[in-house]
């Protein structure tokens, strides 16, 4: 690449000494590569993913969802409200893998309605980031997922193995034995502002991880 920029203004006569500088810088640059040498100069190491799968199901003071994203071990996470719109955003990013391959997640949702900012819960593991999203007030249903109105991007699903409609959650109300699993024992989330959020990884040990994004 630093060959080709060099060389963009050349006269099109070539000379013996410039096509030997050609072939022992592109040579130089070929053997970098092998060695890590694209990270070093700045290149990134995978694709940027801005459309993780993600899953999702509500009730009426909460959001539960699943972002799909793989070996994703210190994501940084934002929840933040557009007070002007009356809408919630979240945003979700860090390195991590896809397919194999090393890549950046970047995600960011424009919510329906606002958040509760200080009781929603997390929980990160190898292959998916599991959230507990309060709503700022609870009430009926949100008719969608996002702010904009419109076709639903095909990377956003309804989780049919959490989903429960509004009668159905005042059903399981009134029997008083409403549960959502795990999802509703907060004791085994974080708090997706906390420092202390932590990997739930087969492979290792929980790890601190670097302040989130705001």
């Amino acid at each position: 690449v630093v060959c080709s920029l060099c060389f963009a203004e050349a006269p099109a006569r070539s000379t013996p000494a410039v096509a030997d500088a050609t072939a022992r810088a592109t040579a130089s640059v070929v053997k970098s590569k092998g060695a890590g040498g694209l990270e070093n100069m700045g290149v990134s190491a995978g694709p940027v993913i801005t459309n993780p799968n993600v899953k999702w199901a509500q009730r009426k003071d909460r959001l539960l969802l699943t972002v799909e994203c793989q070996e994703c071990r210190e994501p940084k996470l934002g929840i933040d409200n557009d007070r002007a719109d009356g809408f919630g955003i979240f945003t979700l990013s860090g390195e991590g893998r896809r397919g194999g391959e090393p890549c950046t997640y970047d995600l960011r949702l424009e919510l329906h309605g606002e958040l509760n900012k200080s009781e929603s819960k997390v929980s990160v593991s190898d292959r998916k980031i599991v959230l507990v999203l309060l709503k700022s007030t609870a009430g009926s249903h949100w008719p969608r997922l996002l702010h904009a109105k419109g076709k639903t991007p095909p990377n956003i699903k309804v989780d049919w193995d959490l989903y429960m409609d509004e009668d159905e959650e005042e059903e399981e109300a009134q029997k008083k034995s409403f549960d959502i699993g795990d999802l509703d024992d907060f004791s085994k989330f974080d708090d997706p502002l906390d420092k202390d959020v932590h990997t739930d990884s087969d492979d290792s040990d929980a790890e601190d991880l670097p302040d989130l994004i705001h």
